[in-house]
């Protein structure tokens, strides 16, 4: 009897430690800052916008069909965060998907250039750097 307790017990704390692994190591992060435009209809200014780019590993795909998110920071405006984000292209193209599915723009690895409409200011388009 006491055997198969400790059995049990090993196996549990054995579970704990995976699923813990799991979810530590389940995401990779960057950080970036851009340098850019941001246009609505009337007007253009220059502005500045930081990205937290979060690429999810390959087992996290077994229970989300999503393969990131980016956290979008306007300074002192807003915040926005992309939850459906898909990489394509082999992983160069990062899309930018609402929860309503609509595609709100992009972010090319290999030139590191961001497209994106922010929700009342307008459309950035700007080159990045990493900020780590």
């Amino acid at each position: 009897m006491k055997l198969i307790l400790k059995k049990i017990c090993l196996s549990f704390l054995l579970l704990i430690f995976t699923v813990c692994i799991i979810v530590i190591f389940s995401t990779k992060e960057a950080k970036f800052e851009c340098i850019g435009n941001i246009a609505t209809k009337d007007t253009s200014q220059l502005s500045k916008v930081l990205i937290k780019q979060k690429n999810y590993r390959w087992w996290v795909g077994l229970w989300n069909n999503s393969d990131g998110s980016i956290w979008l920071e306007y300074p002192n405006k807003t915040v926005e965060e992309y939850e459906q984000v898909k990489n394509v292209l082999g992983g160069d193209l990062i899309t930018l998907w609402n929860s309503n599915k609509q595609l709100k723009g992009t972010f090319l690895i290999s030139s590191n250039s961001l497209n994106v409409d922010i929700p009342r200011y307008g459309t950035f388009e700007g080159n990045c750097k990493s900020s780590q």
